[in-house]
């Protein structure tokens, strides 16, 4: 499959505290596929192992191990259009399919941006007629996330994340100065690494997206 895209970039930052690659956009690859003379679209499980896919010497791709999809992305620095030629995605079809099924195939592919790894704030120095933000311990300095460590919200200790009390709050949060509340662990908090949707969804991709989904699937997210 050759796989190509516009207003690509790749601009990798040297020095330390930088990993590489930590700032370029991607096409984050996924499939469906039924079995003909059915109505169920079932997700394509590509192989978690980069050795199981031939991509073209330009690309290098990321792999997961829920095996949904693969981010595939440039090799070396550069902008502009960019093209991966003759791209081949292993699919592990086993438990799902025999050699003599005919199947049909939709293939996908997102325009991701790369958010790495770093701390940052939440909250800011608004006025003192705003409430309700996000504050440190002091109740007017932004709060910093540097890891995805539990989070203590609400009380009066000195690294919990509060809300200046719930003050002018439409629908109150359920942590207060005097009850507290943890986001755990497991919840993530921007501060790893991730991708983001370069564009809004389109019209078409919407459609695309509902055309993969059961009738009752479908009637939940329309109009």
């Amino acid at each position: 499959e050759n796989i190509s895209w516009d207003n690509s970039w790749r601009n990798d930052i040297p020095g330390p505290g930088f990993s590489v690659p930590n700032n370029y956009d991607a096409v984050w690859i996924f499939a469906k596929f039924r079995k003909r003379g059915t109505s169920d679209w079932l997700p394509m499980k590509f192989s978690p192992q980069v050795s199981d896919h031939i991509i073209p010497l330009n690309s290098e791709i990321k792999t997961y191990q829920d095996s949904m999809g693969v981010m595939l992305y440039r090799k070396s620095n550069g902008t502009g259009t960019f093209s991966a030629i003759n791209t081949l995605l292993k699919w592990r079809y086993a438990g799902y399919l025999s050699n003599t099924d005919t199947i049909d195939v939709k293939l996908f592919g997102i325009e991701m941006v790369y958010v790495p790894q770093g701390s940052f704030y939440v909250g800011d120095y608004t006025p003192s007629n705003v409430t309700g933000q996000f504050v440190s311990n002091d109740n007017v300095s932004p709060y910093q996330i540097t890891s995805e460590n539990s989070i203590t919200l609400g009380g009066n200790g000195v690294n919990n994340l509060k809300s200046r009390n719930n003050q002018g709050m439409s629908t109150a949060d359920d942590f207060t100065d005097a009850q507290t509340q943890t986001l755990p662990q497991t919840f993530p908090k921007g501060y790893n690494d991730f991708f983001a949707m370069k564009y809004e969804v389109s019209m078409d991709a919407y459609v695309d997206f509902l055309n993969c989904l059961s009738e009752t699937q479908a009637n939940s997210r329309y109009p």
